[in-house]
């Protein structure tokens, strides 16, 4: 914990670098509340938990709008967020979170964009209500892409399709797969 002050614990505690905390005495007074979650995903200062109903809330560290709030303020507590459907499966990893749309098996990204690792081209999703919600962008994929697994990297991004393809984009190792622009990312975009 040296060197760090944290508040993405999503308990509405800031932690501060120079005091030890003992996590075991956390346990019961960690907050719950009426949402079964089923999946918990968290990236260095942020973190998203999936609802059995699809629902998404995110908290911690909002610079680049990676909670997806709309706004770039920091959620010391996990706040609801709008990615335009309910949610099969959130992944969260450095700044970036990534949704996969349960109706629709596309995936959605939000969050700091360098490297093209939202898919889409657009930078910094998720800082502005008007990025969110019914605009917030699907990954153009190709026909009869249906994406079954989202995975975000330090500086990509990669799915696994129902034919049981990989795709890729962002920066891999020297490279750069996919520039995010539509063209690239339809069917052009190779299989891994």
């Amino acid at each position: 914990l040296s060197g760090y002050n944290l508040m993405n614990i999503g308990t509405g505690i800031t932690m501060q670098s120079s005091t030890r905390y003992s996590f075991k005495s956390m346990g019961a007074a960690l907050p719950s509340g009426a949402v079964a979650y089923i999946n918990v995903t968290m990236a260095a200062e942020h973190g998203c938990a999936l609802g059995q109903s699809g629902e998404v809330v995110c908290w911690g560290h909002n610079a680049f709008g990676e909670v997806g709030a709309g706004v770039t303020t920091s959620y010391m507590m996990p706040t609801l967020i709008d990615i335009g459907g309910a949610a099969k499966m959130v992944n969260c990893f450095s700044y970036v979170c990534c949704a996969i749309i349960k109706d629709l098996y596309a995936v959605r990204c939000w969050g700091r964009a360098f490297n093209g690792r939202l898919g889409t081209g657009i930078f910094d999703v998720g800082k502005t209500a008007q990025s969110m919600g019914s605009n917030l962008q699907s990954v153009n994929l190709g026909a009869s892409s249906l994406v079954m697994d989202v995975n975000v990297g330090g500086e990509q991004t990669c799915v696994l399709l129902s034919n049981n393809f990989v795709k890729c984009w962002g920066k891999l190792g020297s490279n750069i797969v996919g520039d995010a622009s539509a063209a690239d990312l339809m069917n052009m975009l190779p299989n891994v």
